[in-house]
């Protein structure tokens, strides 16, 4: 996937003969954290963002992904090429340790 990021471009000129021009380009863009799911056994959110391109593959991954926000409604899912019940809410195997059965849970579509 490519995102395409507008620049900033300030450029200074320096009218005095011994002085220096330039141009300082920015990217509008805001400080974020990514961590495994595994390194984040122990930590609390108050925002979270989990990305299950790949399912989770091991025992409890997916209970500590969901469970590392402080509030629900902070959590958003991003599963693409899922797929969906009929009122469209996402399938995602659970893995369970017991025999590695997987059982399906439904999670609703952030949007």
């Amino acid at each position: 996937m490519t995102i395409g990021i507008s620049r900033v471009c300030n450029s200074y000129v320096d009218e005095r003969p011994d002085g220096v021009s330039f141009e300082r380009f920015q990217f509008p863009v805001r400080e974020a954290f990514a961590m495994t799911i595994t390194k984040a056994q122990g930590q609390t959110c108050e925002r979270l963002g989990i990305d299950l391109s790949d399912e989770p593959f091991a025992h409890g991954q997916l209970y500590t992904a969901l469970s590392r926000a402080t509030n629900s409604k902070f959590i958003r899912v991003f599963a693409p090429n899922k797929p969906t019940d009929k009122d469209g809410n996402v399938l995602i195997n659970n893995v369970v340790a017991r025999g590695l059965t997987l059982i399906n849970l439904y999670f609703e579509i952030f949007k």
